[in-house]
Formats: C-alpha cells, sequence, structure tokens
C-alpha cells in the first residue's frame, strides 16, 4: 500500500465529496486498496466486496488569529499570531507551513504550547514548501491527542510595506505519511497612507510648497513614542 501511494499509482475510481457511502460499479474482480481523504487504507476483494472506513487520522482544522490587542501602527511595529490545532485521534505528522506576504519579516521566533497547561511543546524543523516563509513539525505528536497546541509567533512590518495596502499570513497544516494539506487559513491587516503637505501662504492666499520642510511625527496616544517614517519618493 505504500509503494501504490509513493508511486502515485492512477485510481480505478474515486467519489464520496458529498457523502460518507460511496458505491463503485462495473469494476473487474480483484484487489483493490481504498485511501480515504486523510490517509486511511483498506482492501477489498472478489469475496469481500463491501468494507467499512474507520478513519485512523482524522483532518486536524488549523485556526489562525491574529494579536488585534496591540494597535499597530507602520514600519518597524510587530504583528502577533497565533495558529490553535486540535491533535486528532491517529494524529502523525503534524506541520505548520507558514507564508508571509511583502511587507512581513518573521522574527523567528514561534513557539508552541499546550493551551490548557502552558505546557511547551518541541518543535522540529520541516522542508519547506515553495514560497514558505518556516514550517514547523510537532514532535511527538502522538502524544498530544484530543488537546489543543498553541503556536506562537511574531513578525515586523518592514519597508516594502509602503508599497502595498495590506500585508497578509497564511497558515496550513500537512500531516499523515502522504504529507496530506489542510485548506490555508489567512488573517490581514490593512495599512494606511499618510500624505504630509507643508507649505506656506503665497499670493491670494495659494499653497505654496515649503523647500526644505523638516518634521518628525509622534504618537499622542503611546506615550509620545516617536512614529518611524519611510521615504518613498519626492513630489510636486
Amino acid at each position: 500500500s505504500v509503494t501504490a501511494v509513493a508511486t502515485k499509482v492512477a485510481p480505478e475510481a474515486a467519489g464520496g465529496a458529498e457523502t460518507s457511502t460511496v458505491t463503485f460499479d462495473n469494476l473487474e474482480l480483484g484487489w483493490y486498496l481504498l485511501d480515504s481523504t486523510v490517509g486511511t487504507l483498506c482492501s477489498l476483494s472478489a469475496t469481500t466486496p463491501n468494507a467499512t472506513i474507520k478513519e485512523k487520522n482524522e483532518l486536524p482544522t488549523p485556526d489562525k488569529k491574529q494579536d488585534t490587542t496591540a494597535v499597530v501602527k507602520g514600519v518597524g511595529d510587530t504583528i502577533t499570531y497565533t495558529v490553535e490545532v486540535e491533535v486528532k485521534a491517529g494524529a502523525n505528522n503534524y506541520v505548520l507551513h507558514d507564508t508571509m506576504s511583502e511587507g512581513l519579516t518573521y522574527n523567528s521566533d514561534v513557539t508552541a504550547k499546550i493551551k490548557d497547561t502552558e505546557t511547551e511543546v518541541a518543535l522540529e524543523d520541516a522542508t519547506l514548501g515553495e514560497g514558505e516563509t518556516f514550517a514547523k513539525k510537532i514532535a511527538n505528536v502522538g502524544g498530544y491527542v484530543g488537546q489543543t497546541i498553541v503556536f506562537t509567533y511574531s513578525a515586523t512590518i518592514n519597508e516594502k510595506a509602503v508599497t502595498v495596502d495590506k500585508v497578509t499570513n497564511t497558515a496550513k497544516i500537512s500531516y499523515g505519511e502522504n504529507n496530506k494539506t489542510t485548506e490555508e487559513s489567512e488573517v490581514e491587516y490593512d495599512l494606511y497612507d499618510l500624505k504630509i503637505f507643508k507649505y506656506t501662504t503665497g499670493e491670494n492666499d495659494a499653497e505654496v510648497k515649503l523647500d526644505g520642510a523638516k518634521f518628525e511625527l509622534y504618537d499622542a496616544k503611546d506615550g509620545g513614542n516617536k512614529i518611524p517614517l519611510v521615504y518613498v519618493a519626492a513630489v510636486g
């Protein structure tokens, strides 16, 4: 069965997307291998044409969240993310794959803990997929069945963020011997463009650009901290 999966043998028939019961007609007598969507295998033969699959490797469903308690201002600020994953029966080879868009710099700080006890969970490096920012595998994931593991990590908004109107972050879990993957869970943060025009008043109250003007911005709601500015281009 492992060889058939590894070599990607083309199936004789497929079905069951909308129902838990599938009937295949007009198949020749012989041995058949059934593979469920979450990687559970069983066999059929001419003498045992019926079978029931009980999933031993249930589908994990990651829940990705963005920290909304902190006010993110702009370049240089940090966004914290969490991904919660309930470890299902038959758990095998759970890997968190995360992809950050341009404008975000990963801080290489991912940790994992059991939600109810805050006990730290060991992570291992995993193979990166195309375009992915990081991939981390839960070590000994089978020992956490029935518990929820919370991944926490952060990204810093970088200078490239000024060229886009939002930054996005997506996560998914691969699982099982066949490295099947869950649907991607995505969060995004909208960025806002603040334009400041320094001018003096000319004839007929016309606004005349003030050459050589320099200024700094401070956040009045955050203890007067300076807001970092990024030069994009001269205008006017």
